[in-house]
């Protein structure tokens, strides 16, 4: 079933309220405030705005994929993978189109529904313990989508 603003009713996740994040989990927090510092005047932040310093804390729970949103299709393809989301650690999964030839290890489907509702809205969406951010180069159209999970060694840290 194409994913598109028709299906996303039936996508069960919800906008990400910074308020409603974990206190427990700064790292998350940090990256929250970085993105929405950089999304202003109706313009996405692009990947230039993400500072590696502070994605470096989250790189094993980070999933950064590729966008394809030829009209009727929306397809993610992994380009980061970290290591919560890895489901067999012999797989490298880089390149691999998610949903038909790869799923990520942490809630899945949750992981999916959360980057196609960022995807669709351009707003970051939490699906279970996945939190999805969108990100445009040219600060219109979504090209790419980061995924940070809630759980891992480092979701607790401070």
């Amino acid at each position: 079933m194409p994913l598109d603003s028709t299906t996303i009713s039936a996508i069960r996740v919800e906008p990400v309220n910074p308020d409603g994040l974990t206190s427990g989990d700064a790292g998350l927090r940090r990256f929250d405030a970085m993105w929405r510092s950089h999304a202003r005047r109706g313009r996405l932040p692009a990947m230039d705005h993400i500072d590696p310093a502070e994605v470096a804390a989250l790189i094993d729970r980070l999933l950064l994929v590729e966008v394809d949103g030829t009209p009727g299709r929306r397809r993610f393809r992994a380009v980061v993978v970290g290591d919560a989301h890895r489901v067999d650690p012999r797989l490298d999964p880089v390149g691999l189109e998610i949903g038909d030839e790869w799923m990520p290890a942490c809630e899945p489907h949750a992981a999916h529904e959360a980057m196609t509702a960022a995807a669709i809205t351009g707003m970051p969406h939490r699906g279970g313990s996945q939190v999805a951010y969108p990100l445009s180069s040219n600060g219109r159209d979504i090209d790419s989508v980061i995924c940070l999970t809630t759980q891992g060694p480092t979701a607790n840290a401070a």
